[in-house]
């Protein structure tokens, strides 16, 4: 039924060439030819086919189990009930505790430093900035009006210090590392006693 009417189509385009004089006399229904059937897929080729839609079938479903075990995970992680500056002072014990400045292992040291004070911040006044650089971090917290100007300055003195031994392979002295750890604390302590204002303002 298709091919006929596919045949009778063509004839059709003909016979309006031929009215208009553009037909040529080579064309003629008996040079027609029938329509070649539908051609079979090579049984390799199918066999790929199948094999790729069965890959990426796994694919998916791997995928989502991932997402599934994370997102579980996530969800079972405890929250901490302490205070945020109760959570940094006990960090900042156990870094103290730690061989890492004795081991020269100063990069390791002031990753863990920048991080206790990063995390402190962040929960403290609910700044989300965790793939924030440093620059971006300081500027959210100067944007927050949480700190004074002095104690902003004395946070990104801090924190560039950091960055420093991180990046830039600068190898600090132990008392260095001691005493950064000793800005830390004062940084909390200072902060700590803001935030606890601002409570208590709020609560009036």
């Amino acid at each position: 039924m298709k091919q006929n009417l596919l045949k009778l189509l063509y004839l059709l385009i003909i016979m309006v060439f031929a009215s208009k004089g553009i037909a040529s006399d080579n064309i003629s229904i008996e040079s027609l030819r029938d329509i070649k059937g539908p051609v079979l897929f090579p049984s390799n080729y199918l066999f790929l086919i199948l094999l790729i839609v069965a890959l990426l079938a796994a694919g998916v479903y791997v995928l989502m189990k991932i997402l599934k075990n994370k997102k579980e995970g996530i969800e079972d992680v405890p929250v901490d009930p302490r205070m945020p500056w109760e959570i940094a002072t006990e960090q900042f014990d156990r870094l103290e505790k730690s061989s890492l400045l004795e081991d020269g292992q100063f990069k390791a040291y002031y990753s863990k430093l920048s991080g206790i004070i990063r995390s402190y911040f962040e929960n403290q006044f609910t700044i989300k900035a965790p793939e924030m650089t440093t620059e971006e971090f300081l500027w959210s917290l100067d944007k927050s009006h949480h700190l004074t100007s002095g104690q902003n300055n004395i946070l990104k003195q801090f924190l560039n210090s950091c960055d420093i031994v991180k990046f830039a392979k600068y190898i600090p002295h132990i008392e260095e590392g001691k005493e950064s750890i000793q800005l830390a604390r004062k940084l909390v302590e200072e902060t700590k006693a803001v935030a606890d204002e601002a409570d208590s303002v709020s609560g009036k």
